[in-house]
């Protein structure tokens, strides 16, 4: 009790609440007014100006004049880059990720977890990407945060890894993102039994309207460290040929282990 006490008077409330704000508009992936961060964080209007004043004299935001609406800005680009260049998990990813994204010409995503339950519950954040060559991509980029629930990323994110908490789901509604989202506590926590039990996941037009994902955890000592995805359009995906790319991708998960356990 003591040891969180002094965590807790360590952290500096601006900064959390500068980060919030980053974060939130990452998660918006769209420009947003000073009105709608206050509401969204539940935060004075005038501490968000001031916020947003600060983080665009330093280059992390960027205000549009036509609108006066923000828009997160090229700094963060820049460190995003650095980090790609020095992270060594992403390095070690990337040819897992290419060998998907080469065996069927589709996106292929990889996420870690964000543990940030204040927002909008757990979520996979997108750290390296594969494009399709095929003219037609999901609907997401590096930086991206999806929400866990109606992700097959997120739902392997949710089944292995050891900072999770499923209550949460059974005490905040699940928003309906697509025709097929999970809304339904219980039949969420079922589909996480699920997933543990056959070790991948499945996206079924659950997180996007005719988009199909198939994902698999990231394992290090049977601990999810991230999840690795492949997506495209339904009838590219869900076909004759589904099954050999469930059996590829669950092969590629046991590559990656075998390749972790070796570190």
């Amino acid at each position: 009790m003591t040891t969180e006490k002094k965590e807790d008077t360590a952290l500096i409330g601006s900064v959390c609440r500068a980060l919030d704000i980053i974060q939130y508009m990452a998660h918006r992936q769209e420009e947003v007014s000073v009105s709608e961060i206050a509401k969204a964080l539940g935060m004075y209007r005038s501490m968000v100006f001031r916020m947003l004043y600060t983080l665009g004299y330093k280059g992390f935001v960027e205000q549009n004049p036509d609108n006066e609406k923000y828009r997160l800005g090229i700094k963060l680009l820049v460190l995003g880059h650095s980090l790609d260049r020095s992270s060594h998990f992403i390095k070690f990813i990337r040819p897992f990720a290419q060998k998907a994204s080469q065996a069927f010409h589709e996106t292929v995503n990889v996420s870690i977890l964000d543990h940030r339950t204040d927002l909008q519950g757990y979520c996979g954040l997108i750290i390296h990407q594969e494009s399709s060559q095929r003219g037609i991509n999901a609907n997401t980029r590096i930086g991206s945060l999806r929400e866990c629930y109606c992700s097959a990323v997120g739902k392997c994110l949710l089944a292995f890894s050891d900072a999770v908490d499923l209550n949460y789901y059974m005490q905040h509604p699940l928003k309906k993102c697509a025709k097929n989202t999970i809304t339904d506590s219980q039949a969420l926590i079922e589909e996480i039994e699920r997933v543990r039990h056959n070790g991948y996941a499945i996206d079924d037009e659950e997180g996007d309207d005719d988009l199909f994902c198939i994902g698999v955890p990231i394992l290090a000592d049977g601990t999810a460290i991230g999840a690795i995805s492949i997506s495209g359009p339904i009838q590219r995906m869900k076909n004759e040929d589904l099954p050999r790319k469930i059996q590829f991708m669950t092969d590629l998960r046991r590559e990656i282990s075998d390749k972790l356990s070796m570190k």
